[in-house]
């Protein structure tokens, strides 16, 4: 039905039918968030496994690629989509590789449909800025993720010789250390992990708002996903104590270097770090509800990332920087787009009775009940230090002295739509955490 719709918008040339047709584009793709969403919430819930055996947190990877695919569409169709016929396939292809992705159980095959994610990505990243700042972020981009999948890839296939099979559920444990060492190395590259993350601030900061959004939102979370399916036979009993240490140490240095940043994408490519980070923390701890958590997590994450980069492409559109310094005062000439911008930072602050509170109230119980010290410097490091140096940035060009004096729009239909969305969508993962604590 998306296929029909974008090529029936592409062949319209009056511009008010392919308007129609656009709406309609959006109408279907947030219908089938929302049942996606609702399907979700019921899968946690009440364990219910209707129409497919789907893995959870497959489907919570399925979610985010419909919120990435929304957001990309919404803010780069005018430069990218409907310019050339075969744009409007992408993101046909995108959902049947995401489709692929969660069913398939042959990890040589799941490598390869991974691998197909990152050459658009390339694409996305080198055609949409030709410059040379953009060339360089796209060459940081592909050398470092092909480094992590050359180091995967090898794994793979050392794993294959070892066990003769391709199904990761005939495999009980990995024998060899150094196998295991390549699989870990592979995907904190990936993912990002500490200390490996310095590719993901160069290529936030050099590429496209829509593109941070479908990196952070999606293209991170892929990794997640294939990493997760790989832990089991890390035996993770006599491997935990490795593994936990450096996403904590992750953690730690992400918040610090919050501190030191005014590009305001640096910043939120730092907080994505931070996060996902945190988020390996209840997917080493391997018990019955860490499925749940990490599934929940990386939904909401998605939801927030994609708010925040929205609101820095907002930012670039109007004053042409995303310097914190240079943007002062906006309380003054946009009080719809400030009151958007407190809202999206109280949901991120994690307050009571906001989805993230819930997850890190978990996360941080855990560690605190496995080493109370360590609980207790992670705690103080994201709650306070992390938050502050984040939320600093963000209240100064809110509040600050004004420094740009002319006026500029405050918000577009268009983009008050997308706020709306977001953070309903937030409101509705909220809710759906209330029932699960």
């Amino acid at each position: 039905m998306i296929l029909i719709v974008c090529i029936i918008s592409f062949f319209l040339n009056n511009i008010k039918q392919r308007n129609t047709i656009n709406i309609l584009f959006f109408s279907i793709l947030i219908v089938i968030f929302y049942l996606t969403t609702s399907y979700f919430v019921l899968f946690i819930n009440l364990n219910f496994n209707f129409f497919l055996p789907l893995n959870l947190l497959g489907l919570s990877l399925f979610i985010s690629g419909i919120i990435s695919a929304l957001m990309v569409y919404w803010l780069a169709d005018t430069r990218i989509f409907l310019k050339k016929w075969y744009t409007v396939l992408v993101f046909p292809l995108f959902f049947f590789l995401i489709l692929k992705l969660i069913s398939e159980t042959n990890y040589i095959n799941l490598f390869l449909i991974y691998e197909l994610f990152l050459l658009p990505s390339f694409f996305l990243v080198y055609h949409i800025s030709p410059n040379r700042r953009s060339i360089v972020a796209s060459i940081y981009f592909l050398t470092w993720t092909q480094f992590g999948s050359l180091l995967v890839l090898s794994a793979v296939l050392l794993l294959y010789i070892e066990t003769q099979t391709m199904y990761l559920s005939d495999i009980v444990i990995i024998k060899s250390f150094f196998t295991k060492c390549l699989l870990f190395i592979g995907f904190s590259i990936k993912i990002p992990m500490w200390p490996y993350y310095y590719w993901l601030t160069k290529t936030h900061v050099e590429a496209s708002s829509f593109f941070s959004i479908y990196l952070s939102g999606f293209l991170v979370k892929t990794a997640i996903y294939l990493f997760s399916l790989f832990l089991p036979i890390f035996s993770i009993n006599t491997d935990f104590s490795y593994l936990f240490v450096f996403a904590v140490v992750g953690v730690i240095d992400s918040s610090i270097k919050m501190w030191s940043q005014t590009d305001l994408k640096k910043l939120i490519a730092y907080t994505t770090i931070q996060e996902m980070n945190l988020l390996l923390i209840p997917l080493f701890w391997n018990n019955e509800y860490s499925e749940y958590l990490v599934a929940f997590f990386i939904v909401t994450h998605c939801l927030l990332s994609s708010l925040f980069f929205f609101i820095v492409d907002i930012l670039i559109k109007r004053y042409n920087t995303r310097v914190s310094s240079k943007i002062t005062g906006l309380i003054h000439v946009c009080p719809m787009f400030v009151c958007f911008m407190i809202i999206s930072i109280l949901l991120f602050s994690g307050l009571p009775f906001t989805a993230k509170f819930f997850i890190e109230f978990l996360i941080f119980s855990y560690i605190i009940n496995y080493d109370f010290l360590i609980g207790a410097i992670v705690l103080f490091i994201i709650s306070w230090l992390g938050l502050i140096g984040f939320s600093k940035n963000m209240f100064n060009t809110i509040f600050g002295a004004p420094i740009l004096f002319y006026l500029v729009l405050d918000l577009s239909k268009r983009e008050l739509f997308i706020f709306i969305f977001l953070i309903l969508s937030l409101v509705l993962i909220t809710t759906s955490s209330l029932f699960i604590y």
